[in-house]
């Protein structure tokens, strides 16, 4: 279950959590500059309208960045960065709001610990690259 690794996850980078659930994400910075956030999303399933497929939803691992709100050839390039066009070791999607980019990933219901540290890590390279190449 998602809940118990990211117990794990917390554990393993020295930070004790008493709850991961719908009321309390786990939001943390890394390199004191990256804010991460990851969250149980609102429903626990999606079927489709005939109620024939379910699939079990997991969390959301959000990396939240400042960037000027005059600045669209940022936000233009992390939107191409995340396009099915750009096909990338993880998929992940773009958000745009008040300032900051949202670079989020869907983390299924079956997600380890070892996948959290790994989509952290490519979420910051995707992040320094597309910084790297403005």
């Amino acid at each position: 279950m998602i809940s118990d690794e990211v117990q794990v996850f917390a554990s393993r980078i020295g930070v004790d959590i008493p709850e991961f659930d719908r009321c309390h994400p786990l939001c943390f910075r890394v390199d004191n500059d990256l804010e991460y956030c990851m969250e149980l999303r609102a429903d626990d399933v999606v079927e489709n309208d005939e109620r024939t497929v379910s699939v079990r939803l997991g969390a959301i691992l959000t990396l939240k960045v400042p960037v000027p709100d005059y600045d669209t050839g940022i936000i233009r390039r992390f939107l191409e960065r995340a396009s099915f066009e750009n096909p990338g070791e993880f998929q992940y999607t773009v958000g745009s709001v008040s300032g900051y980019v949202l670079m989020m990933m869907d983390m299924p219901e079956d997600t380890r610990a070892e996948d959290i540290e790994n989509s952290i890590l490519f979420l910051k390279r995707e992040y320094e690259e597309i910084r790297a190449h403005g």
